[in-house]
């Protein structure tokens, strides 16, 4: 991440910081917080998602595997759609935000 900022910034004669915030993580430790974590994804998408495959809408591209995540619930659209006071404390828990 340093040489690409340091790459454009001379490229561009820009100064200062070009990224938001420090990058931030997370360690992801059951399986239980990836489904929440891959619901919190899938509810905040954006034009690029990876949400129709996992609705096998489309074919998935090569590198993303939604068999697991698929295997962790008997309906991934119901579990993305539903809304739960409870779970909604386990994403807010299991993310940065």
């Amino acid at each position: 991440m340093i040489t690409y900022s340091m790459n454009f910034q001379y490229k561009y004669k820009h100064t200062g910081a070009l990224f938001q915030g420090r990058y931030k993580n997370v360690v992801v430790d059951s399986k239980e917080q990836l489904l929440h974590l891959s619901k919190y994804i899938h509810q905040h998408q954006t034009t690029y998602s990876s949400l129709p495959m996992y609705l096998k809408k489309i074919e998935p591209i090569d590198w993303i595997y939604p068999e697991y995540i698929l295997g962790l619930t008997d309906n991934y659209r119901n579990f993305i759609n539903s809304t739960n006071k409870s779970n909604s404390k386990k994403i807010k828990k299991l993310t940065l935000e």
